[in-house]
């Protein structure tokens, strides 16, 4: 029996959620991996789901590591284990197993940047284009970043029709040609080739200001078009910090990304309050204008609004929280 005591409400929520999609919108902390870590061990110690057929990806060898032994401390005995990795860590184990389906050997190789930046030449010398007038690594930076966007060399022809955004499609397209002639793929195309083999995902849980990792090519509109991509989905919202502080940064993340108006923001807070009545003297009327003004509410807001407003708060609150008795941060 998985002990779900230490957990509150909302993210005994998300980890006991059936079937179907879930998306989890979590601000800063407010036990983000430990509302992963138990759901994982929820699955595979009351559900009974094999551990190989689960997948958690987060951003860093620490956090992964971090998360496979709580879920191994919560399960013990487990025999094989769950698939907890990086996007890049993980994307390279499933292609090493399936890269045969796209055209590629499972013993292709990986191009680092030195490896990119001599194709990338050969490729222009091909193209009769000189280094000059279009610097091999300022290429180099487009292609990548369009990879990291998962637009491939047709899409990214089409979206750029200025005279260097032209150029720029031609070298990525031939150099596309030639990484699978050479049966290589460089950094950014294991994530892309990874996404190529997914047919399906049925749960996330996100951050949306840890979208600001492009290198992962992630994007806020991954979780604000989460429901228009499952419809039905089960959202559960995580505000109240662990050790039970009201995160304003986390009610930030939350309005933001849902686009929230004012009658809205408050149908939020009240439930919040309803369900947890402690927290009324820190979800004020005073606190919610400031949330307001802060993100110039209502409307969608963007990633830099969202980490502009996580900035002021966390600079004038310490720990980008306000307790009952204090000054919502941002009032004089």
């Amino acid at each position: 029996m998985i002990d779900l005591s230490g957990l509150n409400p909302q993210q005994r929520e998300a980890v006991t959620h059936g079937e179907g999609p879930l998306l989890v919108l979590a601000g800063a902390g407010s036990g983000k991996t430990r509302v992963i870590t138990y759901r994982i061990a929820w699955l595979i110690g009351e559900k009974g789901v094999h551990p190989s057929q689960i997948l958690a990806v987060t951003f860093t060898n620490k956090a992964a590591n971090e998360m496979l032994s709580r879920v191994e401390h919560l399960v013990p005995h487990i025999g094989a284990r769950p698939w907890i990795g990086t996007f890049h860590s993980t994307s390279l184990r499933m292609l090493r197993r399936y890269a045969d389906r796209l055209g590629f050997t499972k013993s292709f190789a990986i191009y680092d940047t030195a490896d990119q930046l001599t194709l990338i030449r050969r490729v222009m010398r091909e193209l009769e284009m000189s280094d000059d007038a279009f610097p091999p690594r300022a290429i180099l930076n487009r292609i990548s970043n369009a990879k990291n966007d998962l637009v491939g060399p047709s899409e990214y022809e089409k979206e750029n029709i200025d005279f260097f955004g032209a150029r720029v499609a031609e070298v990525y397209r031939l150099y596309q040609r030639r990484l699978k002639e050479f049966d290589a793929m460089d950094f950014d195309d294991l994530i892309g080739n990874y996404v190529l083999l997914l047919q399906h995902n049925d749960a996330w849980l996100g951050d949306e200001d840890q979208t600001i990792y492009s290198f992962t090519g992630a994007s806020s509109s991954y979780l604000t078009g989460f429901s228009s991509r499952f419809p039905g989905a089960k959202i559960v919202r995580i505000v109240e910090q662990v050790g039970g502080a009201v995160g304003l940064v986390g009610l930030v993340d939350i309005f933001a990304a849902e686009g929230l108006t004012r009658a809205q923001v408050d149908r939020v807070l009240d439930a919040q309050v309803a369900e947890q009545p402690t927290l009324r003297d820190r979800l004020t009327s005073e606190m919610t204008n400031v949330l307001m003004r802060g993100l110039g509410m209502p409307g969608r807001q963007s990633p830099e609004d969202v980490r502009r407003v996580r900035r002021s708060m966390q600079a004038s609150g310490g720990e980008g929280t306000w307790r009952g008795g204090e000054k919502p941060p941002g009032m004089s």
